[in-house]
């Protein structure tokens, strides 16, 4: 009796990934900027049963694919160290679903239907914000030197946040700004930060940040290319809740 090849017995009793899908959340917007050198985060979801994935990258429009990690647990997310030195508008992510006990087979893969740009971050400077005190219903401006030290066009959100020492983080959202840098360009941009009437009196600190990626709900998705940290603390006064609590004064 002829034996049967044990990679064929293999087969037969690895599991069936009944009705699975990969969904790829991040990268998620076509042209997005990955800084290259920094770290970004990449984001999916498997539906069905598998347990684990493979995932890859390609630099020149998949003709090639690098792995960046295999049989990783579908946890949803995977920080990927970029590396350094790498410019392309052509990078694809793909992802296929594995299972932990079955590591050599891949089951069923995605790819970004659309491509995004790996690309040295820019340089930023934070101009020194002239005050340390400011009333609810007040704003101040922020100012930044941002220079493209690589060879692709860049759009931009300028976002600034606040937080107390009870890490109570806010941000106007309203006065976040959208910028085009181009090419090896430098520019100085400029925005306010509104506080709200009524906001929250105490000790605040100011945080600078850019991003790629603003959804339509306002939140920023994919990596963050640049953070200032915390870096201008301020005290916050609250004068009244309202607009009409201060036209009542005469002011």
């Amino acid at each position: 009796m002829a034996r049967v090849p044990m990679f064929l017995l293999l087969l037969f009793v690895l599991p069936v990934a009944a009705a699975a899908q990969v969904y790829i959340d991040s990268p998620s917007t076509p042209g997005e900027i990955w800084p290259s050198g920094l770290p970004g985060e990449i984001k999916w979801r498997l539906i069905g049963t598998p347990d684990a994935v493979k995932i890859e990258v390609s630099y020149d429009a998949k003709q090639s694919w690098n792995l960046l990690v295999d049989c990783y647990p579908d946890v949803g997310h995977w920080t990927w160290a970029i590396p350094s030195g790498i410019e392309s508008q052509q990078c694809y992510l793909r992802i296929h679903s594995k299972y932990l006990a079955t590591c050599f087979y891949d089951y069923i893969s995605t790819t970004t239907d659309f491509s995004f740009i790996i690309t040295v971050p820019p340089q930023v400077t934070v101009r020194p914000i002239d005050i340390d005190e400011i009333s609810s219903g007040e704003c101040f401006d922020v100012t930044i030197d941002i220079v493209n030290r690589g060879g692709f066009e860049m759009n931009l959100w300028f976002d600034v946040d606040m937080y107390d020492a009870s890490l109570v983080i806010f941000s106007d959202e309203e006065n976040d700004m959208p910028f085009v840098l181009p090419p090896f360009g430098s520019m100085t941009v400029t925005r306010p930060f509104c506080i709200p009437y009524g906001h929250r009196s105490g000790d605040w600190n100011v945080k600078v940040m850019l991003w790629g990626v603003r959804e339509e709900d306002g939140d920023y998705n994919g990596p963050r290319l640049f953070d200032s940290g915390w870096i201008h603390p301020m005290a916050v006064a609250v004068e009244r809740a309202t607009w009409g609590g201060i036209k009542s004064e005469g002011r």
